[in-house]
């Protein structure tokens, strides 16, 4: 008898098991990459909101620096305004709605008076 040349139905079931292995595990690894990217803009987002406050309240004089807050883009936020000697130490805390809940982040400058 001569050989045949080829793949026998078992070495084919095999590999199409590895292929759909490798494939839905390709699927969950870009679903966590896109639910990480939305995480990372509603940072980045939290971040903006947080400068521009920062740079509204170095525009002013130290004298009409007040407390507040706001609510911008979807993002809530607070800011504190303590004053030492020639400075004013300025706290923003900014709160964003993630997929676990409402998150706080806390972001500090200080401002030359």
């Amino acid at each position: 008898m001569t050989a045949r040349k080829g793949f026998s139905l078992i070495e084919l079931m095999v590999a199409i098991m590895i292929l759909t292995v490798a494939i839905l595990g390709l699927a969950a690894s870009s679903a966590v990459a896109t639910q990480m990217i939305g995480a990372g803009g509603r940072h980045t987002l939290a971040a903006s909101v947080a400068q521009s406050r920062f740079e509204m309240l170095r525009r002013g004089g130290c004298a009409t620096l007040a407390a507040g807050s706001s609510y911008t883009r979807g993002v809530s936020e607070s800011w504190q305004v303590d004053s030492i000697r020639s400075s004013a130490f300025i706290t923003a805390r900014v709160t964003y709605q993630t997929r676990r809940g409402p998150r706080t982040q806390t972001f500090r400058s200080v401002r030359p008076c």
